[in-house]
């Protein structure tokens, strides 16, 4: 069962994000099931009207229903560079036509670390890797005029979703000690707050979506955890 909540920030000239709660099909990992940019909303095709309609309102853009190489997560698959969408060898030719007929250049690079949100995480032309990513990985995301940063987190490989980000504000998770935030922070040139969401749980990207206009939250967020992220993105 599908699960939402919507906040509507009235008229205030400082609010700039509606918010909403969401699960999908009973999933609090809606950073799997949707990919966003100011533009689009990429979503499984299995996503229903209702729902769909839902993302559109709080993110105030299209939604496009797509796979990536056929499966329904394209949140783990795409990374987002302006009016480019970098995507893994494993996508479908009429997937890559999809995307480009919605108007974006589709990069493909040829990597091992196919689910590239996971490891990398891209913002304004800046990306953290985990050290796990190959040498290989690390230079055609170069070659695209993107500069690169490594970082270890204690045990995790998945670095790329331990940090989301819009414009100029960001929320990373507690796994970052203090010194890897402020580092983060120069990096991005952005603000930047910590915490966790989905009740505890320390991946931000995979219990987030969020753009310039809205975000949509894990519906699993406890009180604190929405009041932290809502205050890091001024919505």
């Amino acid at each position: 069962m599908n699960s939402s909540k919507i906040k509507d920030n009235d008229n205030s000239e400082t609010a700039k994000r509606r918010v909403s709660l969401l699960s999908l099909q009973g999933n609090s990992n809606i950073g799997l099931y949707i990919a966003a940019n100011d533009k689009h909303a990429f979503c499984g095709v299995h996503l229903s009207r209702e729902i769909g309609r839902i993302i559109e309102d709080v993110l105030g853009c299209e939604v496009i229903n797509i796979t990536i190489a056929g499966i329904q997560y394209p949140g783990i698959f795409m990374l987002f560079d302006d009016n480019r969408i970098i995507v893994p060898q494993i996508i479908f030719e009429n997937e890559k036509k999809k995307l480009e007929k919605a108007g974006y250049e589709v990069i493909i690079i040829d990597t091992r670390h196919t689910a590239l949100r996971n490891s990398i995480m891209l913002h304004n032309k800046k990306a953290l890797i985990s050290e796990e990513v190959d040498k290989s990985t690390q230079k055609q995301l170069e070659n695209l005029g993107i500069e690169v940063k490594r970082i270890t987190v204690s045990e995790f490989e998945s670095v790329g979703n331990l940090i989301s980000a819009s414009e100029n504000e960001g929320f990373a998770s507690i796994a970052f000690n203090d010194g890897q935030i402020k580092e983060l922070k120069k990096f991005f040139g952005i603000s930047l707050s910590s915490g966790t969401l989905s009740n505890r749980n320390l991946y931000i990207s995979s219990s987030l979506v969020v753009n310039k206009n809205g975000m949509i939250i894990s519906s699993d967020s406890m009180p604190d955890e929405v009041m932290d992220i809502t205050a890091a993105f001024d919505a």
